[in-house]
């Protein structure tokens, strides 16, 4: 799913385009029951499974950008900041968010962009990069000189 196409669907959702009075949002549990037949109830299906987590001491990772350029395809730009130096990285998860895998960038992320499944671009704060391979290998391209 595109940026724009996921834009559309939060902002048509009927909670988002509510006008009225506001409901009070109800509380989805972070823990998952042991099996899906146990999944009853108004929460069946919404619960959080925690699948990827950055956790080093003295260091954050801050998203700078997120997209979901296809079904079961999600790629997020990171940068992981402490101890005086700043990393930049993307998460690549291609099966719906199971597993991730971390791949090191060498630029600063400011956005990202999906042409389609296959194909995406970051935009760095030095440089614009390119991936064939659904971000799990970036090649920098040249920019045209100004003039």
């Amino acid at each position: 799913m595109l940026r724009r196409e996921f834009l559309a669907v939060v902002t048509a959702a009927p909670a988002a385009a509510q006008t009225g009075p506001f409901r009070k949002l109800q509380e989805v549990p972070a823990a998952a029951p042991l099996r899906p037949d146990q999944d009853r109830g108004p929460l069946a299906g919404r619960r959080w499974r925690l699948r990827w987590m950055f956790d080093e001491e003295k260091r954050a990772a801050s998203i700078a950008d997120f997209c979901c350029p296809a079904p079961g395809l999600a790629v997020a730009a990171l940068q992981i900041e402490g101890d005086f130096r700043s990393q930049p990285a993307v998460v690549v998860t291609r099966d719906g968010g199971e597993s991730w895998r971390q791949v090191e960038l060498r630029d600063n992320p400011v956005s990202l962009y999906a042409l389609n499944g296959a194909h995406l671009w970051l935009v760095g704060s030095k440089s614009l990069w390119y991936s064939a391979e659904n971000g799990l290998e970036w090649t920098k391209r040249n920019l045209p000189k100004s003039g």
